[in-house]
């Protein structure tokens, strides 16, 4: 049995690797948060309306009072944030909460939900900023989130999900690379799959006849996925060897 230095095994016939592209290998956790804030701020009053309608009536003015009052998720009231500027937002604490949530997350118009369990629920929001191990105060927010979800109509999800994919084309339009750089690898993964690369044997036209390829699963788009690949090549944060010269992630 032959082995690489890293001690991997090196297969004679060609043999795919299967991964999910998204939360293996690329991390769009960031631009999920930017273009849903932004997306978000085309639904006015949705959190109150919320409030309004689904919580018990002797808690609605300590709701509203709460969301009016908030300082710490002034994200939602300024204007819309480009991806070349999102740099300086990542640290804050309402982007830093919807990250903590977004594992809730199965499609697109769930984010928004995530944002109105935020809002309703400030304090316990910055509950699990403050302890990631609050897990009485996740409950609350997952509980939101839940009630949300289960509430919405139909058209109202599809509109949401319109909206997100909307806010993203107009960012994709407006500024391309910087729509790119929101993104990026996981490092831990990169060097796995670096050990990979070591098992390959080329032919003299430099085809793979034999070693482990990865093959990515991915609800993106196969265009926008070359392009972060090339992206990330450009910008050394994966090497040359993972994009093929026909255009074509390996």
């Amino acid at each position: 049995m032959t082995e690489t230095e890293d001690g991997v095994y090196k297969p004679n016939s060609v043999i795919a690797i299967a991964s999910s592209f998204e939360g293996i290998f690329n991390n769009g956790a960031q631009e999920c948060a930017l273009t849903t804030f932004n997306a978000y701020r085309t639904v006015p009053n949705k959190s109150k309306e919320f409030i309004q309608k689904y919580e018990d009536s002797e808690k609605i003015e300590e709701k509203l009072a709460s969301i009016d009052n908030c300082n710490v998720y002034k994200i939602l009231s300024g204007e819309i944030i480009e991806p070349e500027n999102f740099n300086e937002y990542k640290g804050n604490d309402e982007v830093r909460a919807f990250l903590a949530l977004r594992p809730l997350v199965k499609k697109a118009f769930e984010y928004f939900f995530v944002i109105d369990a935020i809002r309703t629920n400030t304090r316990e929001a910055q509950n699990i900023l403050n302890d990631p191990n609050d897990i009485d105060s996740y409950d609350v927010l997952i509980e939101t989130f839940n009630r949300i979800n289960n509430s919405t109509s139909p058209e109202l999800k599809k509109a949401l999900d319109t909206r997100f994919y909307t806010e993203r084309k107009r960012m994709q339009k407006t500024n391309y690379d910087g729509w790119l750089g929101t993104q990026e690898p996981f490092e831990d993964t990169i060097n796995e799959m670096i050990k990979l690369t070591k098992t390959w044997e080329l032919d003299e036209d430099k085809n793979i006849i034999s070693g482990f390829i990865p093959r990515f699963a991915t609800s993106k788009d196969e265009g926008s996925t070359y392009d972060l690949c090339t992206f990330y090549v450009k910008m050394k944060k994966l090497g040359e060897e993972f994009v093929s010269d026909e255009g074509a992630v390996r």
